[in-house]
């Protein structure tokens, strides 16, 4: 598990309560309008709805740099991800 997985499951547990239903409760729920996102081709509409809710600092380069995790895991980023990576920077970045 890599130091931002940990902080933000450190953040959910503390915020959400107690780890069991904290983090992965949590994530679910997050993960869902992001999937739905990506098949409807709304993933600027999502980042539209994140932007204008985030406004900690910390938050959103937390958030840049889990992108930036995720999109490199396979060491391969297709253009897809690419322009999604770029988009999330000028957001987040």
């Amino acid at each position: 598990m890599n130091h931002v997985s940990v902080c933000a499951r450190a953040i959910a547990d503390k915020q959400c309560g107690t780890a069991a239903q904290g983090f992965e409760q949590y994530l679910g729920q997050a993960m869902a309008p992001a999937r739905n996102a990506w098949a409807t081709d709304t993933v600027t509409d999502l980042l539209d709805s994140i932007d204008g809710r985030i406004t900690s600092r910390i938050l959103r380069m937390a958030l840049f740099s889990a992108a930036r995790e995720l999109v490199g895991v396979d060491a391969e980023v297709t253009p897809e991800e690419g322009s999604l990576l770029s988009e999330i920077a000028v957001r987040f970045g």
